[in-house]
């Protein structure tokens, strides 16, 4: 309808009457011939309008926290050195002999808070609207099941419904090479989980921002787009 620069996408003519006042003063001229009943369903829309953002954007903040959540548990099992959860301890046998081994318990419960996590954000991202969210969950719901049968072997499984599910007795049995090789190696599935926690956080929070912007023709334009990516992609 209006001429736009090529380079920034604004509409000229309409930023033009907004600065002069010239929208104010004819949203004014309109309001004040509108009946009682218009003016109430207007406001009504604009209340349910504004209820709707405010919902969307606290879904999309509860998504970049589980994303965050998960992205600190995968961190802390890649953490090297000494202060990994995989470095060795000193280990007492029942023979009475002093040897260097894993502290599995401390590392079940290190794998055990990655999967409390990653469930929670598969359940969020998986209910997002955005586009974006939606193939970022995805992503690491593909890329959980391409390690499918390593984690199976550390008694890791995943459950019909995409998420996680962990047998302590079986975990604490297996091979803490195997699970180290998991989630404390770059290139390792805990690696690439976190990798993908940090995009889908870094996606919600940037829709988020932008998901209430109000356009130069006086109507709100979202950063959704509803469908069943999620559903079935898997």
């Amino acid at each position: 309808m209006f001429g736009q620069d090529a380079n920034l996408g604004i509409n000229l003519s309409d930023y033009a009457s907004i600065k002069s006042g010239a929208y104010h003063k004819l949203l004014k001229a309109y309001y004040e011939n509108v009946p009682d009943d218009d003016k109430k369903t207007d406001s009504s829309s604009k209340k349910n309008t504004q209820t709707t953002q405010k919902e969307k954007v606290e879904e999309l903040t509860r998504v970049e926290n589980a994303a965050d959540d998960v992205k600190d548990a995968a961190d802390a099992l890649l953490t090297q050195g000494n202060k990994s959860v995989f470095h060795k301890v000193e280990k007492t046998g029942a023979d009475g002999k002093t040897t260097l081994g894993y502290d599995t318990d401390a590392i079940y419960k290190a794998v055990d808070k990655f999967v409390s996590s990653y469930n929670t954000m598969i359940d969020r991202g998986g209910d997002s609207e955005n586009e974006r969210v939606l193939k970022t969950t995805l992503s690491a719901v593909q890329n959980t099941k391409k390690n499918e049968d390593a984690l199976n072997s550390i008694g890791i499984m995943i459950g019909s419904d995409n998420k996680l599910l962990i047998d302590a007795d079986k975990f604490k049995a297996a091979d803490m090479d195997t699970v180290k090789s998991l989630f404390n190696k770059t290139a390792s599935f805990g690696y690439q989980t976190s990798a993908n926690a940090s995009m889908l956080s870094f996606y919600a929070e940037r829709a988020a921002s932008q998901a209430s912007t109000y356009g130069a023709n006086g109507t709100y334009t979202y950063n959704y787009q509803s469908g069943n990516l999620y559903d079935t992609g898997i």
